[in-house]
């Protein structure tokens, strides 16, 4: 899945949500979520 994201405090506060591990034990999640973005050189 590719999103883009301009407020990552607010990403890992969605993601570290009790509501959402609800979700995230209904389907399949690896852990650790891995997130990557392009660094100008």
């Amino acid at each position: 899945m590719v999103l883009e994201v301009t407020d990552i405090e607010k990403l890992g506060a969605i993601m570290n949500d009790p509501k959402i591990q609800d979700a995230k034990d209904r389907h399949t999640v690896k852990e650790p979520i891995i997130l990557s973005m392009p660094v100008a050189v």
